[in-house]
């Protein structure tokens, strides 16, 4: 089991409890005002005046948060996601929503050849610790992406603070039951497995340059006593 398959357990349970989201929301209308949607808005107009024919991707799609909003402005867009059950729950969005978009699950760092005018990290990046799952993300990116991550701050005492959560060298480790087959490690005595990488700011923008890219804009978003939240556009060089 990867690290990150986890994740197909969570949206069990999400279902389980009738919400649509992994943030729980209750409708699929609900889903275009997420605030990763709004923060798209602001500038996808002055990337793409004009969306029709315009191919996208969404990475980590989830339950199809963006790649339902993209659609609806008139992309053509897939999403993907490690996750069967967020796939499954994302195509009951789309009929929800009376969109068109193709979903698929799995392991983005299996992709190859990828198409797009437009890529979107839906808070995927984070979710890849490994420095070669991080290298083959900026890999399959197309010219454009956009980007939602979390970054260190300054007070991450909310999510450090966690019984089950442990932060070492922009790592965030977590406890997990044992029938979990995962990479274990031994943290200060307990038997964790790498839950996310929580780059800091200079550190992140530094994997950007090393992997090709150019920022070219970009703000972090402050949430109190946990990591920030980059929201940015980055392009590849020529």
């Amino acid at each position: 089991m990867k690290y990150y398959e986890m994740h197909d357990e969570v949206y069990e349970n999400i279902s389980r409890i009738g919400k649509v989201s992994w943030d729980g929301l209750d409708t699929a209308e609900e889903l275009f005002n997420h605030e990763i949607n709004l923060a798209i808005a602001k500038r996808v107009d002055h990337y793409f005046p004009k969306k029709e024919n315009k191919k996208a991707i969404d990475f980590g799609c989830g339950t199809g948060t963006v790649t339902l909003y993209l659609a609806n402005l008139g992309f053509e867009v897939k999403g993907f996601d490690i996750s069967p059950k967020a796939i499954e729950m994302a195509n009951e969005n789309k009929t929800a929503l009376k969109l068109n978009a193709e979903f698929k699950a799995c392991d983005l760092t299996q992709l190859n050849n990828l198409e797009a005018d437009l890529t979107v990290d839906s808070s995927l990046l984070h979710c890849l610790v490994e420095s070669e799952h991080r290298r083959k993300f900026f890999d399959l990116c197309s010219d454009l992406t956009f980007i939602h991550t979390m970054i260190e701050s300054e007070d991450m005492s909310e999510m450090t603070g966690r019984e089950h959560l442990t932060f070492k060298d922009g790592i965030l480790w977590s406890t997990g039951p044992d029938r979990w087959e995962m990479d274990w490690h031994n943290i200060d005595g307990r038997k964790m497995f790498k839950h996310r990488r929580i780059s800091s700011e200079k550190g992140f923008l530094q994997e950007v340059e090393k992997n090709g890219f150019e920022v070219l804009e970009y703000d972090l978003k402050v949430n109190e006593k946990n990591p920030c939240t980059l929201i940015g556009w980055i392009k590849r060089k020529k």
